[in-house]
């Protein structure tokens, strides 16, 4: 049984985004600080991938572990009432992933996807992941990526918390 009435439910579920989530901008203010720029944010590829470098051939995907069916999450986030809707929709989603993601990888792409518990909870592995595959290597002293906490966008720090340094030596709050 549902502890909202039917417009609560409808209110909640409309403001749940699709773009620009806590997880994917973490990743892109990560990647940003650590030099990877030319990704492009609302392309027109199959899946409509989160992050895309064009010239690499490159798509990323930020997936969330509700609604993708996060095999280390799903479990004791699966919805209790309307369940065979939710069930449906949710393996519904997980086709979707695997066909968007071979069909992108036919058409010479390279997919990467990470979960979101993977970028909240390590993003600067995800962001070397990335580099990475990119051809590109981070070397870093420590200092790039002072500041950065899992769940910590860099630049939302307070001002008597650390300043990151970007490759070029100028410093971010």
């Amino acid at each position: 049984m549902d502890v909202h009435d039917t417009a609560t439910r409808s209110y909640n579920m409309s403001r749940i985004r699709a773009t620009n989530t806590k997880p994917e901008m973490i990743l892109r203010k990560l990647l940003w600080l650590c030099g990877l720029r030319g990704y492009r944010l609302h392309s027109k590829l199959p899946g409509r991938p989160d992050i895309v470098f064009g010239r690499k051939r490159v798509a990323v995907f930020v997936d969330g572990c509700f609604w993708h069916s996060c095999p280390h999450c799903s479990d004791g986030r699966a919805p209790k009432s309307n369940t065979s809707y939710w069930t449906e929709k949710r393996r519904g989603n997980r086709e979707r992933d695997l066909r968007r993601t071979a069909e992108l990888e036919q058409g010479g792409w390279v997919v990467l996807r990470f979960w979101e518990h993977e970028v909240n909870g390590d993003p600067i592995a995800c962001a070397l992941r990335i580099a990475k595959v990119l051809g590109v290597e981070i070397v870093t002293d420590g200092t790039l990526l002072e500041g950065v906490k899992p769940v910590q966008i860099a630049g939302d720090a307070a001002p008597d918390q650390p300043v990151s340094a970007n490759r070029r030596g100028s410093t971010k709050r």
